[in-house]
């Protein structure tokens, strides 16, 4: 069909969808369903900023249409947790055409009713978009009187001493030491090399093989806020996400309800995810943060460490090259694994979880496989069709000739395959194909 027809299809289908979703919108008012065990689920009809009074939800508001959310409490239930229940977890998931999340973005809704909760939290997705880690504790460089090194050697994370050329972690460039997770080297990408380390160079003035002069100095292999320009996900647009601690990690925002004895209100508001064509940043989908859960792809275990993971590599590196661990506080440096979900938690006034909502958000590569998944109720499943266009999915002239126009989180893991495990801690550039690289 010439491009004309398909986008008249295309508004016809919406149009079919929008009326088919609705009756079953009515159907629930009517009936009551989803994992409120019969409670009647007001997620679609509650304006942002009105409380609605009978459970904790959230929802998905967008300026297009298909977009739908369901849950691991099954297909077509809402993401609504009753306010009487027993403390809950939900997972849900929102689906969504790529080139409509690039072009529109979307708003996740969240309501926490009155006399529930004390305190509601929320967390962005966040991944690492650059392999990161600490550079060596100490660098001792042997120079001759031309300011050259002729020596190297370094302190690995288990305090041994080895040339610098062995330290999977640094190497010598222009007579000074370099972190490998330097990406800034030659290349407009983000240093992500953290710590300090204790710098001795010893010169060999005269040139006879001794060195004359020793000096000691206290270095730092980074700025205190580089870590912030090397994460990815949906807090690289600050009108996505601007809360921050001081080492430059996502921090959740939390919004204090009601005090004890006092008057609460509830809280009724939305976490807005702007559109990539707002900012005009590459074709990577930053607010995409599903991936694939098939056999082990994410069983993954640290270079060095025998920490292990189901996460993909770049929400949860586990340790770097010389086996500094994330998420621990060792050489002054705090690195931290990503964050797969947004998360949306009612807590009580000592902070101890109630309920608990994870979103993720997954883009469909194709509107037929989008339709099938759709009309099947969840059977059909294929949101990463690939391939050419006009041979495993309709002809586009306008965005290119692939399938797949938007990049996002799932495809590095497609690409990748198999299991993260490697016996190889110097095979860098494996290490690098985890994570997106995504220039802003």
């Amino acid at each position: 069909m010439d491009l004309n027809t398909k986008k008249l299809f295309q508004l016809l289908l919406t149009i079919m969808l929008v009326q088919t979703l609705s009756a079953c919108s009515e159907e629930e008012e009517g009936s009551g369903s989803g994992s409120s065990g019969g409670t009647t689920s007001p997620v679609d009809s509650t304006p942002v900023g009105t409380v609605e009074t009978t459970g904790f939800w959230v929802n998905v508001k967008s300026s297009l249409f298909p977009s739908f959310t369901n849950t691991s409490a099954g297909w077509g239930n809402p993401c609504f947790i009753d306010a009487d229940t027993t403390p809950q977890r939900m997972d849900c998931m929102v689906d969504i055409l790529e080139g409509d999340l690039y072009v529109y973005g979307m708003s996740i809704q969240y309501n926490a009713p009155p006399d529930l909760c004390t305190h509601v939290t929320v967390e962005p997705a966040w991944h690492w978009n650059f392999s990161a880690g600490k550079g060596p504790k100490a660098i001792v460089l042997s120079l001759n009187s031309q300011q050259n090194v002729t020596a190297c050697q370094s302190t690995m994370e288990d305090d041994s001493i080895v040339a610098c050329a062995a330290n999977p972690e640094v190497y010598i460039s222009d007579n000074r030491p370099v972190c490998i997770y330097n990406h800034s080297i030659d290349s407009t990408e983000p240093n992500c090399c953290f710590g300090t380390y204790d710098l001795t160079v010893e010169t060999d003035t005269d040139d006879d093989t001794f060195p004359d002069e020793f000096v000691t100095s206290v270095e730092s292999w980074n700025t205190p806020d580089g870590v912030r320009s090397c994460l990815g996900g949906s807090i690289v647009d600050s009108s996505n996400w601007d809360a921050y601690s001081r080492a430059g990690y996502p921090v959740s925002e939390i919004y204090g309800v009601g005090l004890p004895g006092g008057e609460n209100k509830g809280l009724n508001q939305e976490l807005v995810l702007s559109s990539n064509a707002d900012s005009l940043t590459s074709f990577f989908s930053y607010q995409a943060n599903y991936f694939t859960e098939a056999g082990n792809l994410h069983t993954h275990s640290g270079y060095v460490s025998a920490a292990t993971s189901d996460l993909p590599y770049a929400i949860a590196p586990i340790d770097d090259l010389d086996g500094s661990l994330f998420d621990t506080y060792s050489r002054g440096v705090n690195l931290r694994s990503g964050s797969p979900s947004y998360r949306f938690a009612c807590l009580d006034g000592a902070f101890e979880v109630l309920h608990e909502i994870h979103v993720y958000i997954r883009e469909w590569n194709t509107l037929a496989a989008f339709m099938a998944y759709e009309e099947s109720e969840g059977v059909a499943y294929d949101p990463d069709v690939t391939g050419d266009e006009g041979a495993q999915c309709d002809y586009d002239p306008v965005f290119g000739t692939t399938c797949n126009d938007q990049f996002d989180l799932d495809d590095i893991v497609n690409s990748v395959g198999g299991s993260y495990d490697t016996t190889d801690p110097t095979d860098f550039l494996l290490r690098s194909a985890f994570f997106p690289r995504i220039s802003k």
